[in-house]
């Protein structure tokens, strides 16, 4: 691992306050809450239009069932979501406003899928993590220490990994587990070719957004064969979703290639200050930011699709990790060396978020 890395400023849990009053943490929360609201609203309105499209009968049947099968994937989706998520947000909301969180050392004993036990203090405590995404596991392990907020008199606690404003809910433990042989540490290094949890995260964010625009020509075809009582209505309705595909590509092309900006170069991080982002309350968003390039100047950039942990990092240290030096109209990847962080940047002289 690259020395630069040890000593890395990232975000993390403010020690002089209750957690929730941290911008970022708080912008998660309520970020968690509009996900949940947004499946909710999702389900029940594919039904009902999936109801009124079925009600004239034979014609409208294959769009009907498709607006169905896309209400159960929904439904699949809030059901993961509230067993992962939704269950403990009140908890959140109630430990996160009264605690401070504190550092303490960390040791990754074993996991079973995004389920993680954890060693804290040298051994003298064990929690059990949820939602723990391997690449947050990754960084847990290669710092060697995590944020904890609690426990409370039930052993509910949160816990936080340097750099992730994301509260992953914990339990205090007295069984001592099995130890799991320790998995071979992701590579981090400064060069990003190297780095790979940056490459993954960007990997998983354009396989995502591939699979939306997928989906989305899958029923622009659904459309078109069985979409309406007549063919010119159902032209109508394939060409309708297809203009949504054409328009969803050219606004994720960037991130569609953000894999391929890893190919080579070297993180550098520059002055900066973020101007607007459109995320709150989602969880991500355009974010226009001005980087101050080392002779003084200053260049204006667009992160088409922002996470919520790329801006509390630039907010929290006043810097952006670029690979490269940017230049006009240049596009580059930008994010936190060592973490699952990563978007797209494109460098302009007069950058529009939308």
């Amino acid at each position: 691992m690259d020395d630069t890395l040890k000593s890395l400023p990232v975000w993390t849990p403010p020690g002089d306050r209750a957690v929730d009053f941290d911008t970022a943490v708080d912008l998660r929360l309520r970020s968690l809450a509009w996900t949940r609201r947004m499946l909710i609203s999702g389900v029940v309105s594919q039904v009902v239009l999936a109801v009124f499209v079925l009600l004239p009968g034979d014609p409208w049947y294959g769009a009907g069932v498709g607006l169905l099968v896309f209400a159960l994937f929904t439904l699949g989706r809030l059901v993961l979501f509230q067993l992962r998520w939704g269950r403990w947000m009140g908890a959140a909301r109630t430990i996160l406003g009264v605690v401070t969180a504190r550092r303490v050392t960390a040791e990754v004993i074993t996991w079973k899928g995004q389920n993680v036990v954890l060693s804290l203090d040298g051994g003298q405590s064990r929690v059990r993590v949820g939602s723990v995404h391997p690449t947050v596991r990754a960084v847990i392990a290669r710092t060697g220490e995590v944020w904890l907020a609690g426990p409370d008199e039930r052993g509910i606690a949160f816990v936080f990994a340097n750099g992730l404003p994301v509260p992953l809910h914990a339990k205090v433990i007295t069984e001592a587990p099995a130890p799991r042989t320790p998995e071979p540490p992701p590579p981090a290094s400064m060069l990003v070719a190297d780095d790979a949890l940056p490459l993954a995260y960007a990997r998983r964010l354009a396989a995502i957004q591939g699979a939306q625009l997928a989906a989305l020509l899958v029923f622009a075809a659904a459309a078109i064969t069985w979409g309406g009582p007549t063919h010119s209505l159902r032209i109508a309705y394939g060409v309708f979703i297809g203009l949504i595909v054409i328009s969803g590509f050219v606004r994720l092309a960037p991130t569609l290639r953000l894999p391929a900006l890893f190919k080579d170069g070297r993180w550098q991080s520059f002055q900066a200050r973020t101007n607007t982002w459109t995320g709150d309350p989602k969880p991500t968003g355009a974010l226009g930011v001005t980087i101050t390039l080392p002779d003084g100047t200053e260049l204006p950039a667009v992160i088409k699709i922002a996470p919520a942990e790329l801006v509390a990092n630039i907010v929290e240290t006043g810097l952006i990790w670029i690979n490269g030096t940017p230049m006009l109209e240049d596009t580059r990847a930008v994010g936190l060396p060592g973490h699952p962080i990563a978007a797209a940047a494109k460098f302009v002289r007069h950058p529009k978020l939308h």
